[in-house]
């Protein structure tokens, strides 16, 4: 001190002097890609313990021991089982219920809006069952607006529901200040949850995963067992200033398809060249599949007429197919043919979730499963098969969710076509 004193250090000497001690201190500071890597493999080594993370899933017993670290997001809302009825409340995202109580430190998405936009279909979308319905939809992008609801509420069959596609946005100026305001980062896991059926939560979690981030989760069993299992929750919301972020990933792009794409794999035949990099066009339909005909014997059937070379999957048959070979490992699994029921007996969003699978089975498992409810199509992490995946009855939410056990199964090429 008495140094500084005789010398007479002026302010910007003083300045200069701290500026100097600084750049000495952090020379050599930990790039942010090691921290992101290191957090990544710290996450991943807990899979192999109880309750661990199983490829896209988190059980509740994980999320308590990692509840402080973890950014949580409460996408719950519903969307009807007659989607294609010309009713305005068919999807919805329930902020009410977000206020009533939700896991403590959760924010709100509404997956309606948040980071996704209504848009016009294109007429010539080949798929019947893409017309009728209401119109239903906001045209905001990034804005919460009415959180509650999903657009102006106004339709008709003439101008119906599925005239517009809910499409999620990849410009980063509209979907990173959206979910910067909601706390998000790269270096902290993100678990998304809904209402139990693990639906919503899926398009969510695929939505994060086009956007960059490393760690997205949906809790399985979303909040409903979290209220079973651990019962603690909130009323009140995170302060917006405590939730600002800084989110600088570049997207993942790959993990979304383009109409264009999806119609020209289900319409034109690969040659002996291109057998070994096949694309796949996979399209998702409600059960029972009635426009499929399948020949006696085979596993999955036909597309339409418009899309001759569209494999045909029902979820439901698929997730009834998978629990059942876990359950029935030692005699010798069921095929998804058996288990392709009718509409009477299907069980869409109920405790047989996709969740329930990638927690129930080991990853050769249900890659197999998976192999067999695709007709032969080779499902794993050496597969060079790129699979587009389609579900125009509920705003893609069966193809995020069969995306979802792809990634749980290793396989890497998969996308999500949201859009016609």
């Amino acid at each position: 001190m008495a140094f500084c004193f005789n010398a007479k250090l002026t302010r910007h000497d003083v300045k200069a002097w701290t500026a100097q001690l600084c750049r000495n201190r952090h020379q050599h500071p930990p790039s942010q890609c090691f921290i992101q890597r290191r957090r990544k493999l710290n996450l991943y080594a807990e899979a192999s313990n109880s309750g661990g993370p199983r490829g896209p899933c988190v059980g509740v017993a994980w999320l308590q021991r990692n509840l402080e670290i973890s950014r949580l997001y409460d996408a719950r809302g519903c969307i009807s089982g007659q989607f294609d009825t010309a009713d305005s409340r068919a999807c919805s995202a329930n902020y009410d219920a977000y206020l009533e109580g939700h896991i403590p430190g959760a924010v709100f998405v509404n997956w309606l809006s948040d980071g996704a936009a209504w848009q016009d279909r294109d007429d010539s979308c080949p798929l019947g069952c893409c017309r009728g319905g209401s119109n239903s939809g906001d045209s905001s992008s990034g804005g919460s607006g009415n959180r509650n609801s999903g657009g102006d509420g106004s339709g008709s069959r003439e101008h119906g529901f599925r005239t517009r596609t809910l499409s999620v946005v990849v410009d980063p100026d509209v979907y990173v200040p959206c979910f910067e305001s909601r706390g998000l980062t790269a270096d902290r896991p993100v678990v998304v949850y809904d209402i139990g059926t693990d639906m919503i939560a899926a398009r969510v979690w695929w939505q994060l995963l086009l956007y960059g981030h490393p760690t997205p989760y949906v809790l399985a069993g979303g909040w409903q067992a979290w209220l079973a299992e651990a019962g603690e929750s909130e009323l009140y919301e995170c302060c917006p200033l405590k939730l600002s972020s800084v989110y600088d990933v570049e997207p993942q792009l790959h993990y979304r398809a383009s109409p264009t794409e999806f119609r020209l794999a289900a319409t034109r035949a690969t040659d002996s060249r291109e057998s070994m990099a096949q694309t796949v066009a996979v399209l998702l339909l409600p059960e029972p599949i009635s426009s499929v005909s399948k020949s006696e014997g085979a596993i999955s059937g036909n597309g339409p007429d418009d899309l001759p070379l569209a494999r045909c999957l029902s979820l439901p048959s698929l997730i009834r197919a998978c629990l059942a070979t876990s359950t029935n490992n030692a005699g010798g699994g069921c095929s998804y043919n058996s288990c392709t029921g009718s509409s009477s007996d299907r069980n869409y969003g109920g405790v047989a979730t996709w969740t329930s699978v990638v927690l129930g089975m080991e990853r050769n498992a249900l890659a197999h499963c998976m192999e067999e409810a695709l007709g032969g199509v080779t499902v794993g992490p050496c597969s060079p098969a790129r699979l587009l995946l389609a579900s125009p009855h509920d705003a893609a939410l069966s193809a995020c969710a069969v995306g979802a056990l792809l990634y749980a199964a290793g396989h890497e090429r998969w996308a999500v076509c949201e859009t016609w």
